[in-house]
Parts: C-alpha cells; structure tokens; sequence
C-alpha cells in the first residue's frame, strides 16, 4: 500500500514490489476488505489511481509503522554482531544556525561510540517528512508548521529582523515597528516551500493589520546570499535573522522590528515512535543544555 501510494499506479507499484499487477490488485482489494473500508479510488480507463481520505491516513500510520520495522530490525542486527548503530540526524539551513554542534560533541563525550549519520537538505519540510517516515531519527529544524506532529525540544531562538534597502526611508529608525512594514514586506519564496513559517509571520503581521505577501516569480532562493542580493539588486523589503548581519553585502541595512517582536527558533525534532537506544541520549543532551 506503501508504494502504490508513492507510485499511484498499479503496473509501477508491482514493479518494484516484484510481483504481478493482478496479483497487487487482489492484494490491495484484501486489505481494503480487512480494514473495513476503500483505501484506493480506481478510475476506469486511467493509469493512476487516487488515494481516499482513509487511504491517506491508512499510509501515514504504515510508514511511521514500517520504519519501526525496519529499526527494530537493525536494532536485532546490531545487537547480535555487537555493531554499533547509526543515529541518522537532520540538519536544515536553519538548523545550521542552532548550537547543534555543541549538542553533538556533548553527546560524543557521553557516548563516544556513537556512529551520527548527516542528513543535510535546504527545508525543514523535507526533514519533518523523513522523520515521519522512519528515515530520519532526529533533526535540527525550524518547528513551525509541525507542532502537534513532530516531539521537539527547543535549543535556539532570536527574533526576526527587516532586511532593507539602504536608500529605504525605515533606514532612518534604529528600531522598525511592525506595522510600518505593512505596504512593503515581501516572503521570498513560494510560501508552500515552508508554510508553517509563513503562517508564524502571518500571526504577528496580522496582530498589526497585515499580511505578508509572496515576493513575485521568485524560485531557487534558498540561501542568504541570495535574499540578501534580493534586496539590494530588486529594492526589496524581507525578513531576515540576527546572524546575516555579519554577511550583509554593500546596499543592505538590517534594523530590529518592535511592536510587536518576531521570535524565530530552532528545535531538535524527532517522532516520538521512534526508540532508538541513541535518541534518547541525544534528547537528553538537548534539554539540559540551557537554550541560548
């Protein structure tokens, strides 16, 4: 069911699970019969299939229970040959500015044994998605939009300020209130990219009257460099965070927001199924490190 929902075709599906389309059908039509409900919407003439709403719930459960699977399997592995295991970690752009390397070496100095396998990869989106998938153990990540879904101890925060052009009438203050940013500020990128953080910003713009709006045909601008050349070369207004203050090319002034304040956090995240012998460890280090 797993990989018919990745495929959304019955021919790919059993090809790489190695057997026949019929023979999936019949698979898929006995699960349905088992759960008590259609999982898969067959649309006649057509290739692809559609997951139904139950069928999407039925996927997210059996991957999380799939992933457990496959740890307790390495776990027995690892156990029986006296291997070390892997605690598979995430590190997104902004888990990058988060003190995760002295939680690390905290963890190293309690386990020295421990094998940390890295995960790198631009959004917080892609890691939360591994995490619940079983193919991450943790992540450092911005939390917003996976409260509720992801277990997370927090281990940075700041707050937000406004990256400006430096011909900006704003350059004047040495502090921007909130709400003068209202006909001006811009996100940089398409808000589906992280929306969690979209809607964190929105929450507070909105407290002032506003809201942010998505920076025109803009695709690809992942690092600081390239928001900060955004404003300098396009004239536009954007958020940024305390530590581009030391990249900040000619024709760009940052400044605090007041009135109110943006916080922004990093957290390690982790899905709370998952018992990974290290996790714990690692969980551990995080809390008694006092947050900066």
């Amino acid at each position: 069911m797993v990989v018919l929902a990745e495929e959304l075709s019955f021919s790919k599906a059993a090809r790489r699970c190695n057997v026949t389309q019929p023979h999936l059908s019949r698979l898929i039509h006995e699960l349905e019969a088992w759960v008590g409900t259609p999982l898969v919407v067959r649309a006649r003439g057509r290739r692809e299939v559609e997951l139904t709403p139950a069928g999407q719930a039925f996927v997210v459960r059996a991957r999380r229970v799939l992933g457990e699977l496959s740890m307790a399997l390495e776990e027995a592995q690892a156990v029986s040959t006296g291997r070390a295991l892997d605690l598979r970690i995430g590190l997104s752009n902004y888990g990058r500015l988060s003190p995760w390397q002295d939680i690390v070496n905290r963890l190293l100095a309690r386990q020295p044994d421990a094998r940390l396998k890295w995960h790198e990869m631009q959004a917080s989106r892609e890691h939360a998605e591994q995490l619940l998938a079983g193919q991450l153990d943790a992540a450092f990540i911005a939390p917003y939009g996976y409260e509720g879904r992801l277990a997370m101890q927090e281990v940075w925060q700041t707050n937000l300020v406004v990256l400006l052009p430096a011909d900006h009438p704003l350059t004047a203050l040495t502090e921007v209130p909130l709400a003068a940013l209202r006909e001006s500020l811009l996100y940089p990128v398409p808000p589906a990219l992280n929306l969690g953080l979209f809607d964190h910003i929105n929450r507070f713009t909105r407290s002032v009257g506003f809201e942010v709006q998505p920076a025109p045909s803009v695709i690809g601008y992942t690092n600081v460099q390239d928001k900060l050349h955004l404003v300098a070369l396009n004239g536009w207004v954007l958020l940024g965070l305390p530590d581009y203050l030391n990249e900040l090319p000619v024709g760009v002034e940052a400044r605090p927001i007041v009135n109110p304040t943006v916080p922004f956090a990093i957290v390690l995240a982790w899905d709370a199924f998952n018992h990974h012998p290290l996790l714990r460890h690692l969980i551990d280090t995080a809390r008694t490190r006092e947050v900066s």
